[in-house]
């Protein structure tokens, strides 16, 4: 267990492509430890709006005192 003047770092990997023509957006994020510990979560939107909801879920989380790495997708998003 790490000191509370430890650092803490996490990492975000945004991969976003579109589909049919360049009209349907897709994102796929992945939140890992930057230790590497763990499984890395993946949840996906296809929206701007969803993959903004994503990333504050996630800092929220970083921020508060949940497992900011599993952070659930919000209502609409696929996880």
């Amino acid at each position: 267990m790490g000191s509370l003047d430890e650092e803490r770092a996490q990492i975000m990997i945004l991969r976003a492509w579109t589909e049919a023509e360049g009209h349907n957006l897709r994102v796929r994020v992945t939140r890992v430890n930057q230790d590497g510990a763990g499984e890395p979560a993946i949840s996906a939107a296809a929206t701007i709006d969803g993959v903004c909801a994503i990333v504050r879920a996630w800092l929220e989380g970083f921020l508060g005192d949940t497992d900011w790495c599993h952070v659930e997708p919000g209502p609409g998003i696929p996880g």
